[in-house]
C-alpha cells in the first residue's frame, strides 16, 4: 500500500528512474517465477504473472487521475495528463528493456508466443526480412490504411478492457512491450545492427505506444467514474469528456505512427540493411 501511495504522489514526478527499474524488476521477476512454475509456458505465463504484479500499482494511479479529472474535466489537460503519461511509459520502457535483455540471455523461449503471434499476423518470418532486404520497398496507402485499422482496433480493445477490469488493459501494454521486443530481437539476430535497429523503430514505436496508453487510461478512469461518481453528475461529465478527448488523442497517435513506420522506419531500416 505505502508503495500504491507512493505512485500517486508528487514525489514520483523525481523518481522516474525508479519507475524505469521497477518496470524491468517486475519483469525479471515474472521469468523467474514463470520459470519456475510454469515450464513450457514461460513466455505466457510471464504476460500474466507481470500485468498482476502491475495492477494494484496502476490502479492507485488511475484513482488519483480520477480524482482530478472529476474537478477539472479539460480545463488544464495536458499539464494534468502529463505525469500519469510519464509514468505509464517509463514503465513501458522499463518492461521493453528487460525483455530486451532477456531475450538476448535466456534464449528464444522466452518469446515463444510473442513470435508465433508475429508469424501468424505475417509481420515475422525469415523469409520476409529476406524479401524486404533483397527487394525495392514500395510503400502505398494501403500499407498504412492497414495499420490504422489493425492498430485502432487494439485501442478500441484497450478501453473496452480498462472500463471492464480497471487497470486490466496494462496486459495489452506488457504484451505490445514483449511483441515489441521479440520483433527487434528476431531482425538482430537476422540481420543484425541492433542499437541503430532499436532507434529506427522508435520512431514509430513511441507514438504507437503512446496512443495504446491514452486509450488505457481513457478506459480505466471511465471505469471508476462509473463507480464513484453519480451517473450524469457533473463530476462524471467532466470525465467521460477528458476520456473523450483521450480517444481522439490516441486515434491521432495510432494515424501518425502508420504514417511514420510506412514511409520513415521503414525506409530507414531498408537503407540500414
Amino acid at each position: 500500500m505505502v508503495f500504491e501511495q507512493f505512485l500517486s504522489s508528487d514525489s514520483v514526478k523525481k523518481h522516474m528512474l525508479f519507475i524505469f527499474l521497477l518496470g524491468m524488476f517486475y519483469v525479471f521477476v515474472g521469468y523467474f517465477v514463470s520459470a519456475y512454475f510454469f515450464q513450457g509456458v514461460v513466455s505466457v505465463a510471464m504476460l500474466f504473472t507481470i500485468t498482476l504484479l502491475l495492477v494494484p500499482s496502476a490502479a492507485a494511479i488511475l484513482n488519483f487521475e480520477e480524482q482530478i479529472e472529476s474537478k477539472e474535466g479539460i480545463k488544464h489537460f495536458f499539464h494534468n495528463h502529463k505525469d500519469i503519461f510519464k509514468i505509464y511509459i517509463t514503465l513501458f520502457k522499463g518492461i521493453f528493456f528487460a525483455f530486451l535483455i532477456l531475450g538476448a540471455y535466456a534464449g528464444p523461449a522466452v518469446f515463444d508466443y510473442q513470435t508465433d503471434f508475429l508469424e501468424a499476423r505475417g509481420d515475422l518470418t525469415s523469409n520476409i526480412l529476406t524479401e524486404f532486404a533483397e527487394n525495392e520497398y514500395h510503400p502505398t496507402f494501403d500499407n498504412v490504411f492497414a495499420l490504422i485499422s489493425q492498430n485502432l482496433l487494439v485501442v478500441v480493445i484497450a478501453f473496452i478492457l480498462s472500463i471492464f477490469y480497471g487497470a486490466g488493459a496494462l496486459f495489452l501494454i506488457v504484451l505490445n512491450a514483449s511483441v515489441f521486443a521479440s520483433f527487434i530481437c528476431f531482425v538482430v539476430r537476422e540481420i543484425g545492427n541492433s542499437l541503430a535497429m532499436i532507434l529506427l523503430f522508435l520512431i514509430h514505436l513511441i507514438p504507437e505506444l503512446s496512443g495504446f496508453l491514452a486509450a488505457a487510461i481513457a478506459g480505466g478512469v471511465v471505469s471508476r467514474a462509473i463507480v464513484r461518481e453519480d451517473f450524469l453528475s457533473k463530476g462524471f461529465k467532466n470525465v467521460m469528456k477528458d476520456a473523450l478527448v483521450l480517444l481522439l488523442i490516441a486515434a491521432g497517435l495510432i494515424i501518425i505512427a502508420a504514417f511514420l513506420e510506412v514511409f520513415v522506419s521503414a525506409n530507414l531500416v531498408k537503407m540500414v540493411v
